[in-house]
């Protein structure tokens, strides 16, 4: 809504495509016309208008009191049609049905589409003309807009039709008094006298006015009394009272015969007093009931997905993703229980105040059901001489509970005004807000909460969404950011014991477990064949079981027994879609995950591995199609989609189509410009744009490991002495990540510095404790590739990521003395990602063709 403060802040400027409406106001309850209408929405200086802020539809605008509705134009527009056009198409479906008609009549007229109104009541007389229902409507509808002849003629119609229909009987008599016909009036209407259930004493009056105007005043006192005897209520209003006394007078009755009931009126000024003293004590009782009993609270939801809950296992309560809502509820104890997306334990609250306190104390209440919004007070200090310094907004971040009870809250969920009238040098005033639990933010230091209180946000939002892919695994970067691994394990498998199988939960848990300690994994085995071994016919259990394999066939063999049990588990078939992806086989994957999409689109993980499939087989236009539906959600999530086809489009050389990209991601995710700078300098960087890169991000704007990681794709590139010692300076800080040191190898190997490759391949071996089952068994193939020839199957078969198995398959090539043109292809094959180090490999496997040619 608009608002100004001296002359500044935003107001409506024109009126386009007005109607009005007569209706009563929903707020004042005044009775009269209601304007609707297009405007213009501006910022104002001084109220003059400098920058307009869009173009609004003002709904039902009362001129009493200015209360209003207001939304965009655009999507007023867009739901008018919406709906005129559904109720259209259901009239089309049943032409013959009136209720149909009178429905899409409604509508027209809802949307104060008054004309094309008309004209529909002239095809449904012409339709329906035989319906006493449909012309009683029709005549309500004239006469509500001021078209008294077709009134007056959908009446008549009516009483012809059903002379006897009570409907008909009251039209027909209203439309009598208005021509001055009382006594065929009062003949009309005699059966609807009481005591008839439609008997209406508002027409009964009008008869008798009609009566008094045509100086029959025995007449009108006749109805006039059996008003009274039918409606008391009738006796204590003026207007009713004013008019009977009026005939009574006319015919001479004395005040002891009035048929009007006696009012008692106090004639002692003490009485009044007792009185006013008694009505004031009843008023403040009363009062002080009504508040204890609907005090408002305010409920938030800072999830980026919606909820349902129930208070006190009332009716359900849904809040939009970063919406908020109010109710009204007593004072006392109750429980919040969540419903959506997952049902959670119960969850109880309690306040109370004294009873002078509800009058002389403002509260404002809180609540937060899922107890993982981020709710914060504000407090900005107004200056009122310029002189003095400004001082700095605080902020208080309170902690993740049900129920929050604040007190000298000025302004809820609103925001504090640019400036205020004051008479005191300094004001302070405070707001409460709150903003999104993302996990970006949660592990944001300027969050000044405890580690405890975001630790205990994170486990309440996975408890809510166990199967968010992207909050599970910051949940973990969080974890091993603050050393609570072991707390994030303990956490993981408690929650392994809910049934239905939290399959998200399960996979953290078994990363966790097997990350740098190769020898979980036995132990991880012999939990699941333990958990299998109790319910052996659990498809989920068999999915898990399969993902701790080594190789592709044993996932499979779990997959197949799991589709066996549920021929559509998606999980089971996502699993075999990797393995066909692992092994190369992307045509017979991507029909897999075509399949698994049909039946859920949004599953993070499953988006993933068909992006990366459709990366291997598919078009531009695909690769485009396939990553689109990330650019509107989070960033995070449009960085990958992002990256992908950025560095695709580099490495066909479209540089400004990748530029232009760049410019718009950064336009619609400004927070992260930075993030997203470091990302194309990376892209222009796997391609040898060392200029383009170091404009995009010069070396001080990043940290030292973004710029020698640059600088480690550049130099993995290059055949240079220089190149070779700078491999050699970064070799220590490259992470624990074998296929990175694997690469290192290769470029040694292939620049003829052999023993320093023999080096780091032995370190890698005598560190095989570290590594995952799969790498261990890479490792060996790299180690006997000097001996023997290496075949493709031998590398396909385990089930390590097409990234990891692309670094060693070019190793296990620049290592070996000889080897088929099997394992070439497939070396190739799946170099399909051109993010680094396509290229190096790329190149790499060219130098080895040649070598061998030679």
């Amino acid at each position: 809504m608009p608002q100004t403060i001296n002359g500044i802040g935003t107001t409506y400027y024109g009126k386009k495509n007005l109607e009005t409406e007569i209706a009563a106001c929903e707020s004042c309850g005044y009775q009269g016309e209601m304007l609707s209408y297009e405007t213009g929405y501006y910022f104002v200086f001084l109220y003059i208008p400098l920058i307009p802020l869009g173009r609004k539809q003002v709904l039902d605008f009362c001129p009493a009191c200015s209360h209003h509705r207001v939304m965009p134009v655009e999507e007023w527009k867009a739901l008018k049609q919406q709906v005129i056009e559904q109720s259209t198409t259901k009239l089309a479906a049943n032409m013959e049905n009136a209720d149909a008609a009178i429905e899409h009549l409604q509508t027209l007229t809802a949307f104060h589409q008054i004309d094309e109104a008309r004209q529909l009541t002239s095809a449904i007389e012409g339709t329906h003309g035989g319906d006493v229902d449909v012309q009683l409507f029709l005549g309500s509808w004239h006469d509500l807009y001021g078209d008294r002849q077709d009134a007056d003629r959908c009446f008549e119609q009516a009483f012809k039709l059903d002379p006897n229909h009570p409907g008909c009987l009251r039209a027909h008599g209203i439309g009598l008094i208005e021509k001055g016909e009382v006594d065929q009036a009062k003949a009309t209407l005699q059966p609807l006298e009481p005591p008839s259930q439609d008997y209406d004493p508002a027409v009964f009056f009008m008869l008798a006015s009609a009566f008094q105007e045509k100086n029959d005043h025995a007449g009108a006192m006749e109805i006039f009394e059996m008003i009274s005897n039918t409606t008391p209520q009738f006796g204590r209003e003026k207007w009713f009272r004013q008019a009977v006394r009026h005939s009574e007078k006319m015919l001479g009755q004395s005040s002891g015969q009035s048929i009007l009931p006696r009012q008692s009126i106090f004639k002692s000024k003490l009485a009044w007093a007792a009185a006013i003293a008694a009505v004031l004590l009843i008023s403040a009782l009363v009062w002080n009931w009504y508040i204890a009993n609907n005090t408002t609270v305010y409920i938030v939801n800072g999830n980026s997905f919606p909820i349902e809950f129930a208070i006190d296992d009332g009716e359900l309560i849904k809040i939009r993703s970063m919406g908020r809502a109010s109710i009204t509820i007593p004072e006392g104890s109750h429980s919040v229980t969540i419903l959506k997306p997952t049902k959670l334990a119960e969850k109880s609250f309690t306040f109370k105040r004294g009873w002078f306190q509800r009058f002389l104390f403002n509260k404002t209440y809180v609540l937060d059901p899922t107890e993982t919004s981020l709710v914060y007070v504000q407090t900005a200090t107004y200056v009122r001489k310029p002189a003095l310094p400004n001082v700095p907004d605080q902020y208080e971040y309170l902690p993740a509970q049900v129920f929050h009870e604040l007190s000298g809250i000025h302004y809820e969920f609103d925001e504090l005004p640019h400036e205020i009238d004051m008479e005191t040098k300094t004001l302070k005033k405070k707001r409460v807000a709150f903003f999104e639990s993302a996990p970006e933010v949660l592990m944001a230091e300027q969050l000044t909460i405890s580690i405890e209180e975001k630790d205990k946000i994170f486990r309440r939002r996975v408890e809510l969404q166990p199967d968010d892919i992207l909050f599970l695994a910051q949940f973990s970067r969080f974890s091993s950011m603050y050393k609570r691994e072991r707390q994030f394990v303990e956490f993981l498998n408690e929650r392994r014991k809910v049934r239905p199988v939290e399959i998200q939960i399960h996979r953290a848990y078994q990363r966790e477990m097997t990350r740098n300690y190769v020898k979980n994994e036995a132990v991880l085995e012999k939990e699941y064949d333990e958990l299998l071994a109790k319910e052996s016919q659990n498809p989920d259990l068999l999915y898990l079981r399969g993902r701790l394999a080594d190789t592709t066939d044993q996932i499979n063999e779990y997959s197949d027994r799991a589709l066996k049990i549920d021929p559509d588990h998606l999980y089971s078939l996502f699993a075999k879609a990797y393995c066909h992806l692992t092994r190369g086989e992307f045509s017979e994957g991507k029909t897999l995950m075509e399949r698994v999409k049909k039946s859920q689109a949004d599953n993070t993980m499953f988006n993933e591995l068909y992006r990366d499939i459709v990366l291997a087989v598919g078009t531009p236009k695909e690769i485009d199609k396939a990553n689109g539906r990330y650019r509107s959600r989070s960033p995070n999530e449009f960085l990958q989609g992002y990256v992908q086809n950025s560095e695709a489009l580099m490495a066909r050389g479209k540089v400004a189509e990748a530029k232009q990209r760049y410019d718009r991601a950064r336009g619609s995710f400004d927070l992260y410009k930075d993030e997203i700078s470091r990302v194309v300098a990376m892209v222009h960087w796997a391609v040898l744009n060392r200029d383009e890169a170091k404009c995009v991000v010069p070396k001080n704007s990043v940290s030292p490991q973004y710029y020698d990681f640059f600088e480690f794709q550049l130099n993995l590139r290059t055949d240079s002495r220089k190149s070779l010692a700078a491999l050699n300076r970064f070799l220590p800080t490259v992470p624990p990540q074998t296929h990175l040191q694997v690469l290192i190898a290769a470029a040694l190997k292939l620049e003829g510095h052999d023993k320093q490759a023999e080096e780091i391949i032995n370190s890698l071996k005598r560190a095989t404790k570290f590594y995952e089952a799969e790498e261990v068994q890479l490792l060996q193939l790299l180690k006997e590739c000097t001996q023997r020839e290496i075949l493709a199957e031998e590398v396909k078969k385990y089930s390590v990521s097409i990234n990891v198995k692309r670094c060693y398959a070019l190793a296990i090539l620049v290592f070996s003395k000889s080897y088929q043109d099997e394992f070439l292809k497939f070396a190739q094959k799946i170099n399909y990602d051109y993010a680094f180090p396509h290229h190096f490999i790329e190149d790499s496997i060219k130098k080895v063709i040649e070598k061998r040619a030679r």
